[in-house]
């Protein structure tokens, strides 16, 4: 393989998104989390400054500030977490960076701790964060101690500011412009639903003759397992937020639980149609394949999303009827087969009655807002 042969596949795992005009007007809504994020930060950021200012309670309203911009997420769970983490890190990293600063004076000793907590925490930001504010804290308070020396006043204003900060963040959170998971939940179930599509989609041109690349069949498995975490993730931040605003908690949850299994043996059949013979392969398998995605379509039709960029095109393909003259039917990789697909296709059928449900739920939910607010 070519050197750009092989830059231009590498290219095609990563995902980029042109910045135009149109998709920042789109975004100037209510309905965009990204809108809503940025009103959020922008009005507690101004008030929280402008109150602490007029009101001198405490002389570095700056580190609060900070700690709500770190804190502030765009959806409550992350916001949620973060904030537990922060409060947890900063606590500890405190009474350790005290610790130190009351027992070591040496600065030559201070500066080197200095530099192992700093290298440390901002090594460890993207793997734990806890463990990383733990660590930034007392590089922070070392650095403060070789300007000022009132130590514990440091500390005590350091923790203080970041527990105002981390209420003020939790409490915008769940006040102005809240963005729950259950508003979300859909779209990330559209997603995860379009990338199991368009994998098992590969079983049809695996059978019609049509192999997948590797490349193609890498990119279709590797859309399922990010959207697979992408959903578990959505809902374990669902599960963090009020009880009240758990709307479709336990759909969720089978859909999620249904989906791994889908998932799972999905690849098993792809697997199994890679190493068998295609003339154990008959008219009833590639009919069972086309129910399998008939349900997936029809339950991505449900979820219907009004984003362009993620539309949903169901894919066809032709395959000849002439190609299974020649089938066993009684061989064992033929019936081995048939249960799969069975089994399959009773997942894609509960999967479906799951999306239906959500989908009868949101509506008569959606209803009985409108009527409320005629009323």
């Amino acid at each position: 393989m070519s050197k750009e042969r092989k830059l231009m596949t590498q290219k095609r795992f990563v995902q980029s998104s042109a910045i135009d005009f149109k998709k920042f007007r789109e975004n100037l809504t209510l309905k965009s989390t990204i809108f809503r994020h940025a009103c959020r930060m922008a009005i507690v950021m101004s008030v929280t400054y402008y109150v602490f200012e007029v009101t001198n309670i405490t002389n570095n309203v700056y580190w609060i500030l900070l700690t709500i911009m770190v804190i502030l997420k765009p959806g409550f769970g992350l916001t949620k977490e973060r904030n537990i983490q922060r409060l947890i890190g900063t606590t500890i990293g405190g009474l350790i960076g005290a610790l130190i600063l009351l027992t070591i004076h040496d600065p030559t000793i201070l500066f080197v701790l200095l530099v192992f907590f700093f290298l440390t925490a901002y090594s460890l930001f993207r793997v734990n964060y806890v463990i990383a504010v733990l660590f930034m804290t007392p590089y922070v308070l070392i650095m403060l101690s070789f300007v000022s020396a009132n130590t514990l006043d440091v500390t005590k204003e350091r923790i203080l500011d970041t527990f105002i900060g981390g209420m003020i963040a939790f409490l915008s959170s769940y006040i102005i412009f809240p963005n729950w998971e259950s508003m979300q939940v859909k779209e990330s179930m559209r997603k995860l639903l379009i990338a199991n599509y368009n994998y098992i989609f590969q079983a049809l041109k695996e059978i019609a003759g049509q192999a997948p690349s590797i490349t193609d069949y890498k990119l279709t498995r590797k859309a399922v397992y990010v959207e697979t975490a992408n959903m578990g993730s959505t809902f374990q931040r669902m599960l963090t937020e009020p009880k009240k605003r758990q709307k479709y908690s336990k759909e969720v949850n089978k859909f999620v639980i249904f989906n791994h299994i889908l998932a799972s043996f999905s690849v098993t059949l792809m697997n199994h149609l890679d190493e068998m013979d295609n003339n154990y392969i008959n008219k009833d398998h590639v009919r069972t394949i086309r129910k399998i995605l008939s349900s997936l379509e029809q339950s991505i039709q449900l979820l219907h999303s009004d984003d362009s960029v993620n539309a949903f095109i169901p894919l066809a393909i032709e395959i000849p009827n002439d190609q299974f003259d020649n089938t066993d039917v009684s061989s064992v990789d033929g019936q081995l087969l048939t249960e799969q697909l069975d089994f399959l296709n009773k997942i894609a059928q509960d999967l479906h009655k799951i999306v239906q449900d959500l989908h009868a739920k949101s509506t008569a939910m959606s209803e009985n807002e409108l009527s409320k607010a005629l009323s």
